[in-house]
């Protein structure tokens, strides 16, 4: 019995050292590197390019950007979806957004922007790019925060 646990013993010590051995088959090309979300890449023209993430992560950066807007605070983001618009007729104003829905159709998410040109119809599918922006609303003096678009595709 002494024998079998001293064979066993030198088994397992030997396993041990021979899986320490450099493995020679593996590849020693570096991984690419990650490019993080705040900095543009070659085909972005935005700080925060939001389609390139998909929907989930698009997601997650929207809901960043609402729990922290001063983060963002003046970073161009570039955001695809949907257009709407909302008249209030007290302020004699007009919001204009631009939202897309989730892959289960359960949520909407986006952001209120402005625009010098001309808006296109309602739900016609957009892509926006502009400067996170700080408004106040026109009869509350609220604080809102909006993208002022340069560019509406």
């Amino acid at each position: 019995m002494k024998k079998n646990l001293l064979l066993a013993v030198f088994v397992l010590i030997s396993l041990m050292l021979t899986a320490c051995e450099k493995n020679t088959a593996m590849p020693t090309t570096p991984a690419p590197p990650i490019m993080p979300v705040g900095t543009p890449s070659a085909q972005s023209e935005a700080d925060i390019d939001l389609p390139r993430l998909g929907t989930t992560m698009m997601v997650a950066m929207i809901e960043n950007i609402y729990a922290a807007p001063e983060s963002y605070m003046g970073q161009t983001i570039k955001m695809g979806g949907n257009y709407y618009s909302t008249y209030f007729e007290g302020m004699d104003v007009y919001f204009h957004y631009v939202l897309f829905t989730d892959e289960g159709s359960c949520c909407s998410y986006g952001f209120i922007f402005e625009y010098d040109g001309e808006y296109p119809e309602e739900e016609a599918e957009i892509e926006v790019i502009g400067v996170l922006s700080r408004g106040q609303a026109p009869d509350t003096g609220e604080e809102y925060y909006y993208l002022a678009v340069d560019e509406l595709r």
